[in-house]
């Protein structure tokens, strides 16, 4: 009996805590490590989807409608057309004790204002005055309806004092906010692990861990999860969506999210495509329904001549796509003056998985006259050339934005910094939009800019994407959010 009391029953209880430590941590298996925590420096869902769980925003949006929700806000109100008057929630602090208040809000939105990865978002902030403890006045240099929204994505709310002290990478090796978790160990390359903040002020998580391991691999990410050693897989191939949905111990979820997958087009002086006829042609030259029934298993939505949904503000009812219709695209070659064909680049980064999709774009271009010179990228490489100017003439990407497509129609703004884009008149109607505060009137605006964009392509337009999660069976309560990033109200674990 004694020898029971000194080493099994020790023993046993070991592993009991060993179990029960197990089974209040969540793991996500991730495509690629987090680069950047400290959220003032990154606009990255890749990273965000991390650092949103440490430090918080004023507002968000609701994860399962896309409506914009007050968060740490209480609300707001637009006292003129340059300030918006923001109520703080009161009672709330950061997890180091400092208080969530009107000078942490006023210290956290004009350091992101200054801040080059912001400066899209909450560059036109010109100041944040002070009303009273829980009350500031965001004013803007020039009209900007996309304030508050901008709040809600871009708007981290960090402790001036501890940020001040340790400075920008200080914080991000040891972030601190007032969200449902702490940070608590990094371990490069391996994991990111965050503990549970018990003093939440919306109710602690019902698990005590949240731990992130990056798995870049598909193969091996899904392979984890069926082993049990993740709960939660992101970026799951469409081609394995029904592989997973018939494995036991797991489930398959999916959003239709705020990204769209595109081809841009290259209309710079010199480039062959400056004519909008050859890229009306490629429009034409592309089955999109056929690539996304073959390549992703139908799970996503063919765009609309334009790179949104209709969830987002302003998207263009009256759009349709460009039907697949190889003879008016050899028509309009003809037209623009090459009937004998037309010889372009074609590039894509080896990094994004668009390999098949490039390769059968490509091979349907070239049924209509095009002569494809692929080029493959590496991926920083990839990002060089998009800053540089230099990818030309057409290159595969995606792009993700917030659910309103002023966002996505500044990227092809002439004066965006990676805009290939050049049309006075698109230019035009997008700054009018930006500046306009009647929400009818905005969205005219936004019809037109998306006309245009339609008339004169911006791009090749391919689809949005179902974003696709493998998730395993003891996880009860989540729900896959179309922003990309993770939200754990009532989320629950066996």
């Amino acid at each position: 009996m004694n020898l029971v009391r000194r080493v099994v029953l020790p023993l046993i209880l070991a592993l009991l805590a060993i179990a029960q430590a197990a089974g209040s941590t969540l793991v996500i298996g991730i495509y690629q490590d987090v680069s950047q925590m400290n959220p003032i420096r990154t606009t990255s869902a890749a990273n965000l989807r991390t650092t949103t769980q440490i430090v918080e925003s004023l507002f968000r949006l609701d994860p399962q409608t896309g409506d914009l929700v007050p968060h740490l806000a209480l609300g707001s109100e637009r006292i003129d057309d340059l300030t918006l008057r923001v109520k703080i929630r009161e009672g709330v602090s950061f997890t180091n004790g400092e208080p969530v208040n009107a000078d942490a809000v006023k210290f956290s939105l004009e350091t992101l204002a200054v801040e080059p990865t912001q400066v899209v978002a909450l560059g036109p902030v010109d100041h944040v005055d002070v009303v009273d403890e829980y009350t500031v006045d965001v004013v803007t240099r020039e009209p900007f309806p996309l304030l508050a929204l901008s709040l809600a994505l871009n708007g981290h709310v960090v402790p001036p004092v501890y940020y001040q002290e340790v400075g920008p990478d200080g914080f991000a090796a040891h972030p601190i906010g007032s969200g449902p978790f702490k940070f608590e160990s990094r371990i490069a390359g391996q994991s990111i692990t965050l503990v549970r903040n018990d003093g939440y002020w919306r109710g602690a998580p019902a698990f005590e861990r949240l731990e992130y391991r990056p798995i870049p691999e598909d193969s091996s990410r899904i392979a984890a999860l069926l082993a049990g050693e993740i709960d939660i897989a992101t970026n799951i191939p469409a081609s394995q969506y029904d592989r997973l949905d018939k494995a036991s111990g797991v489930d398959v979820a999916s959003v239709l999210g705020f990204s769209a997958k595109m081809v841009i087009l290259d209309s710079l002086d010199g480039s062959p495509l400056k004519d909008p006829r050859v890229r009306q042609a490629i429009n034409y030259a592309v089955d999109k329904d056929l690539l996304l029934d073959v390549l992703y298993d139908g799970h996503g939505r063919v765009s609309t001549c334009q790179l949104s949904t209709p969830v987002f503000f302003g998207y263009n009812p009256n759009l349709q796509p460009y039907p697949y219709d190889p003879e008016r695209a050899k028509a309009l070659l003809a037209e623009a003056g090459y009937a004998d064909g037309i010889t372009i680049d074609y590039k894509y980064r080896t990094s994004s998985g668009d390999g098949e999709l490039t390769e059968a774009i490509a091979a349907m271009l070239e049924e209509v006259g095009f002569t494809i010179n692929h080029i493959i990228l590496e991926g920083g490489e990839f990002l060089r050339q998009l800053s540089a100017f230099e990818l030309r003439n057409a290159a595969t990407l995606g792009m993700t934005t917030a659910p309103d497509t002023t966002y996505g129609h500044n990227i092809f703004l002439q004066t965006a910094p990676y805009s290939y884009y050049r049309n006075p008149a698109f230019d035009e109607v997008v700054r009018a939009a930006s500046k306009e505060l009647d929400s009818q009137a905005r969205q005219s605006d936004l019809w037109q800019a998306a006309e245009i964009a339609c008339q004169d392509p911006v791009a090749l337009f391919l689809f949005s994407l179902e974003d696709i999660y493998g998730v395993s069976e003891r996880v009860h309560g989540w729900n896959p959010s179309p922003d990309n990033l993770f939200y754990f109200e009532g989320v629950t674990l066996d």
